[in-house]
């Protein structure tokens, strides 16, 4: 078995609309810009055995799992996604 997953986040405010001054007289809204992962999965039955293997962010994409404004900073907060990650294993069935 072999897939491929693709996870899309898109763009979102992580402020109230026009909560930011910007000091010109203008006011702006702060956003994250969102992102795109690929993951990929495969595994292998081999009588009672099973192989499995993952390879996780395979473009080692930077990206947030969470972002949000802080008014007192006037900043975005990110809490930051896992780098590439590859996993292996072996599972036996009774």
């Amino acid at each position: 078995m072999l897939g491929l997953e693709y996870e899309l986040v898109g763009k979102y405010n992580t402020s109230f609309e026009n909560q930011i001054d910007n000091g010109d007289g203008t006011f702006s809204t702060a956003t994250y810009d969102g992102h795109n992962i690929f993951n990929l999965r495969a595994s292998y039955q081999l009588k009672q055995f099973e192989i499995w293997a993952h390879a996780l962010n395979i473009f080692d994409t930077l990206y947030s799992t969470r972002a949000s404004f802080n008014q007192y900073s006037k900043e975005n907060n990110y809490s930051i996604g896992n780098p590439r990650a590859f996993h292996v294993g072996i599972r036996y069935k009774f």
